[in-house]
């Protein structure tokens, strides 16, 4: 009886170590949703400031609550949970945008807010919405078609500038006060050293043959007026290196 007793406990006990242990799962959002149908809508033509849009990125902080960048700044937002991958955007006391959840995708309806027909589609990244931004427009090798010399100049998709003059960093402008530097409506770049910099107008040129992004100076700030400048005729061609 003792033995068929003790080889019972063995048995229980083995079961016990081999059955899998139930792991507690969440249903919530988790990461970073970049603005997919706003990224693929910029295209170095088009005025980005004009596109429309609710926000570039999504990031999920915990089962209701979400960072909404736009931009220009960072916004705390309520969420909540309908269930089946349904939920209910609380962005303000007038607004309350439904998205769902596919994969990878985030599918936000802000028809009403943009007005326009379809939603927005957010796909989920490793990677910031101005880094894809970068990589989509400006980063690669240059050289300056203006220069004495055709010395390679680097646009890095983080926005760092290597081997031209004291440039070091970019930063395309999206939103918020840069986009009103020109007098006219343009695409803004900054270029910096890493501390000081200027505001230039971006264009892209590309052809059958070639691409070149040609940026064009503005003219120095006047007192006590912000943005407004005019647009310079002496640009600088860069001319991509395939």
């Amino acid at each position: 009886m003792k033995k068929i007793l003790l080889y019972s406990l063995v048995l229980f006990a083995y079961s016990a170590c081999k059955s899998p242990v139930k792991q507690e799962t969440s249903d919530r959002p988790t990461g970073v949703y970049i603005n997919k149908t706003l990224l693929d809508s910029i295209d170095g033509e088009k005025l980005i400031s004009d596109l429309p849009r609710l926000c570039e990125e999504i990031r999920f902080i915990s089962d209701d609550t979400l960072e909404m960048n736009d931009g220009f700044e960072t916004s705390m937002v309520h969420y909540s949970n309908n269930g089946q991958n349904n939920f209910i955007l609380d962005f303000s006391d007038k607004y309350q945008f439904p998205f769902s959840m596919d994969n990878e995708n985030l599918l936000l309806k802000d028809t009403g807010y943009l007005h326009q027909a379809n939603g927005s589609t957010f796909t989920k990244s490793e990677k910031g919405f101005i880094e894809l931004v970068n990589e989509k427009i400006i980063s690669g090798k240059y050289f300056l078609a203006t220069g004495k010399t055709r010395d390679t100049i680097i646009f890095t998709n983080k926005g760092d500038i290597e081997n031209w003059n004291s440039w070091k960093k970019y930063e395309i402008c999206i939103a918020g006060d840069c986009t009103s530097m020109s007098e006219e409506p343009a695409n803004i770049i900054n270029l910096s050293n890493g501390e000081a910099g200027d505001f230039f107008v971006w264009k892209i040129l590309s052809d059958s043959i070639k691409m070149a992004l040609v940026l064009y100076p503005l003219s120095p700030e006047l007192p006590d007026i912000k943005g407004e400048r005019k647009i310079l005729k002496d640009s600088l061609l860069l001319t991509r290196i395939k």
